[in-house]
C-alpha cells in the first residue's frame, strides 16, 4: 500500500507540474482548463475528478493509519 501511495502521489505531482508549472492549482476543476483536466485524469487512470479525489483520500488515510501503527500518532490525530 505504501508503494502504491508513493507511486500515485509522484505521478499526480509530475502531471500537475507538466500541466501547471511550479505552482499547483488550488481547485482542479476551476483552475485547470477542461483539456488539461482530461489529460490529468487520463494520466491518473481515473474516469472523473470525483474518482481521483476519492482515491487520493483513501490513500492518504491509509498512509496516516500506517504511520500511526509504525511510528505513533501524529499531531493531527
Amino acid at each position: 500500500m505504501l508503494i502504491e501511495a508513493e507511486s500515485f502521489w509522484r505521478r499526480l505531482q509530475a502531471l500537475l507540474r507538466l500541466l501547471c508549472g511550479p505552482v499547483p492549482p488550488q481547485d482542479l476543476e476551476k483552475d485547470l482548463a477542461p483539456t488539461a483536466l482530461a489529460v490529468l485524469l487520463r494520466g491518473m487512470g481515473k474516469p472523473d475528478l470525483a474518482a481521483l479525489i476519492e482515491k487520493s483520500s483513501l490513500l492518504a488515510r491509509a498512509v496516516q493509519q500506517s504511520f500511526g501503527r509504525l511510528v505513533g500518532p501524529s499531531e493531527a490525530e
